[in-house]
């Protein structure tokens, strides 16, 4: 179900207004005279993806007659079924009582409350804020419902916001693997969306954030731009979640015809990359590096990281690390006919570790065709018995 979004405030304040700017078209009946819409008025939105149901309501009514009574009971039940409340302010008529009502009324809600300074339709309109801000309410967002600024601001933080949940427990799961589970990669690549976008310092494009566990916070700064095109796992989970697969590397063969289905990951030419296309792999990390630096946007910088136990380019075979344990034969085994490398069950005494003999070193690696990956995790290394038990 697509979430709700009530819009609420006291009479001509630009509601209708700012409804029909958010929904983008002429939805609600908008007049200069207060009091043009009583009843609940739906239509749905769209905001980078981000699909939801805006509600248009009457202004908070500041009679006692009838009228302003069933006015009063159209806004409570909207704010009631919202998932949202946008409460909108006058930005030309200043703060008055009736809003400072309304603000302390609201804070009983347990729901995303955006306040919504409207009409704030000049640079030199931002100093009227200052009023507003005596409401305790932080942040205010200044718009003008009439001519459009200040709304992309407010709708991505309210669907960034909308994300929040979904996110926060996206990370607690995912927290809750070890490394060695994430970085499966027999496993399909899982991710949501944030809600929010980068920009490209290249070229200016929006880029969508995502969260992923297969992006580990020990790598670079723990937050990557993804090229699916050219890295594996990103191409997984592009695939996955329906991104765009772009190709800016070039294979020696030309530009790949149609979408691209497979990965290329080795040096080629740039493509699709602007001013840049045409260098090669090795020429555009080096242009596009001092392009960063020359403008404040990026530079060079070399990371080192030590993995206690952990030989990072032996993650997928196994670490040959040259000490060795004794083992012993399981409850119940034969010890006269045990041979662990016949894969007899034994017991390793990991208390009592020994380091391969000098002259055994370098530690010889041996020869295997069984590469394939195992359903426990185990590496190739630990199916060679014979090598793994003398």
């Amino acid at each position: 179900m697509k979430p709700l979004v009530a819009i609420i405030g006291r009479p001509n304040v630009g509601k209708s207004t700012l409804f029909n700017r958010i929904v983008g078209g002429r939805k609600a009946l908008t007049m200069g005279t207060p009091g043009v819409t009583r009843d609940r008025h739906y239509a749905s939105a769209d905001w980078s993806g981000h699909e939801f149901i805006c509600i248009d309501t009457g202004g908070f009514p500041v009679g006692n007659d009838s009228l302003s009574e069933k006015v009063q009971e159209q806004i409570e039940f909207a704010i009631a079924e919202s998932d949202v409340i946008l409460c909108i302010f006058d930005g030309r008529a200043g703060l008055v009582p009736e809003e400072r009502e309304l603000a302390s009324r609201l804070r009983q809600f347990e729901k995303p409350i955006y306040y919504v300074v409207n009409k704030i339709d000049t640079l030199g309109q931002q100093g009227q804020l200052a009023d507003f801000y005596s409401l305790g309410v932080d942040p205010l967002f200044p718009v003008s419902g009439e001519h459009g600024t200040g709304v992309a601001e407010l709708l991505d933080a309210m669907t960034t916001d909308d994300c929040r949940d979904v996110v926060q427990e996206y990370v607690a799961a995912a927290g809750r693997k070890s490394e060695r589970d994430r970085q499966d990669e027999r496993k399909a690549k899982t991710g949501v969306f944030t809600g929010a976008y980068a920009i490209n310092p290249v070229n200016g494009d929006q880029i969508p954030v995502w969260v992923a566990d297969y992006v580990l916070g020990g790598y670079g700064t723990g937050a990557i731009m993804a090229v699916p095109g050219h890295d594996a796992r990103d191409f997984a989970f592009a695939q996955t979640h329906d991104l765009p697969i772009i190709e800016v590397v070039a294979p020696p063969s030309g530009p790949t015809e149609g979408p691209l289905t497979e990965v290329f990951s080795g040096e080629g030419t740039a493509m699709n990359s602007g001013e840049f296309d045409g260098l090669g792999s090795a020429a555009f990390k080096a242009v596009i590096t001092q392009w960063l630096e020359e403008r404040g946007q990026g530079c060079a910088k070399v990371n080192f990281k030590l993995r206690d136990w952990v030989f990072s380019r032996q993650r997928y075979w196994g670490e040959p690390i040259p000490i060795v344990y004794p083992c012993f034969p399981a409850e119940g085994a034969d010890r006269q006919l045990f041979d662990p490398s016949r894969g007899d069950a034994c017991v390793i005494d990991h208390n009592s570790p020994q380091p391969v003999d000098a002259s055994e070193l370098p530690l010889t690696l041996p020869e295997t065709a069984d590469f394939a990956p195992t359903g426990d995790g185990e590496p190739p290394l630990a199916r060679c018995l014979d090598w793994r038990f003398f």
